[in-house]
């Protein structure tokens, strides 16, 4: 690893421990004294018996983690996306994923209780954000290619398309939950970070992106190679059809599973990959571990300024998705007006 990588890497898991820390001292009524903070630890860990403190302390790791967890595996399903279709504007948010898998998580939701009554399992809301994004993914894909070669202009508008059906059939979906279901699931869609996670959903999100990230690095080469074009890596070796595949059923998986967390936010994979390629270069094994650890950062970040909005807004914590939505809307403006020629190429 150079000197200048290994320096940018220690700065920047210095700012995720710094956001981490603040994050876990502040919240919407202030700032907590050490020994606030102190106390909340030692009963964590079992020292004494649970108090405020340590209710305090507890419901901070789980939004930290949440945050840690959404903003990684969005960036790294951005990092792959662009990757393989060779375009800086491909992102899970505005590709339909995000949407797709919220629409999944509504649906599986709606049906287990008007069959059952209660309320779908963790599992089961797993395997439906997995499905939901991974066919959104698809169909916009086969809208957006033309045998065989990616149009830009359409995959983007494909994937606006996908977002604004998802949408249309969540809000159908609203129309036959319960008034107090419909403002939860309101709030949750626009990317609100869900504050009562059971700790098995976080279990289960972080095995599933750590096995994705290991997953991404050794196709990483892959996806070097095919930068180059379809034609060039298929002639150097690689199996374009079965990287796309895996690339599209990876990508799709991380960003659907992140959508149980928080609900569907835009534009983090469509920032941390642009932000780490700029400091590390193109070669994506190290722009997944960049991307990974800027995602984090910035949901932590944008997480903790939600948490002090709150002390000004009558309805609570602002939703993180849409300080996104704030940060990510003018960047994504920038990138229409910087770079042209990503309406001008093509993907595998």
């Amino acid at each position: 690893m150079r000197a200048r990588t290994a320096l940018l890497l220690t700065i920047l898991i210095v700012l995720l421990l710094a956001a981490i820390a603040l994050r876990l001292i502040i919240w919407d009524g202030g700032v907590d004294s050490l020994d606030f903070i102190r106390a909340g630890i030692v009963q964590l860990f079992g020292a004494s018996d649970f108090a405020v403190e340590g209710f305090s302390i507890r419901f901070r790791l789980r939004m930290v983690l949440s945050a840690c967890l959404v903003g990684s595996g969005l960036a790294i399903s951005g990092v792959l996306l662009q990757g393989l279709l060779r375009n800086p504007l491909a992102a899970p948010s505005i590709l339909g994923i995000t949407s797709g898998a919220g629409l999944g998580v509504v649906l599986v939701i709606l049906l287990t209780s008007a069959s059952t009554g209660a309320i779908a399992p963790p599992g089961t809301r797993i395997a439906a954000a997995i499905i939901g994004a991974i066919a959104a993914l698809v169909l916009v894909y086969l809208i957006g290619q033309r045998r065989g070669v990616i149009e830009p202009v359409t995959l983007l508008l494909a994937g606006v398309i996908v977002s604004v059906i998802c949408g249309a059939l969540i809000a159908t979906a609203y129309q036959f939950m319960s008034d107090q279901g419909v403002a939860a699931a309101i709030r949750w869609m626009m990317g609100s970070m869900v504050q009562d996670v059971p700790w098995i959903h976080h279990l289960a999100v972080g095995l599933i992106i750590v096995i994705g990230m290991v997953i991404a690095m050794r196709i990483a080469p892959a996806l070097d190679v095919i930068t180059l074009g379809a034609e060039e890596a298929h002639s150097i070796g690689v199996a374009v059809p079965r990287l796309r595949m895996t690339t599209f059923i990876l990508a799709g998986t991380l960003a659907g599973v992140t959508v149980l967390l928080a609900g569907p936010i835009g534009f983090v994979g469509l920032i941390c990959p642009h932000i780490a390629r700029r400091l590390v270069g193109p070669g994506h094994r190290t722009l997944l571990v960049f991307a990974a650890l800027l995602g984090a950062a910035l949901m932590v970040a944008a997480d903790l300024v939600s948490t002090r909005a709150a002390a000004w807004s009558p309805a609570g914590q602002i939703p993180v998705g849409v300080l996104m939505a704030l940060l990510g809307g003018p960047f994504f403006i920038l990138l229409l007006r910087r770079r042209p020629a990503a309406f001008q190429g093509g993907g595998p």
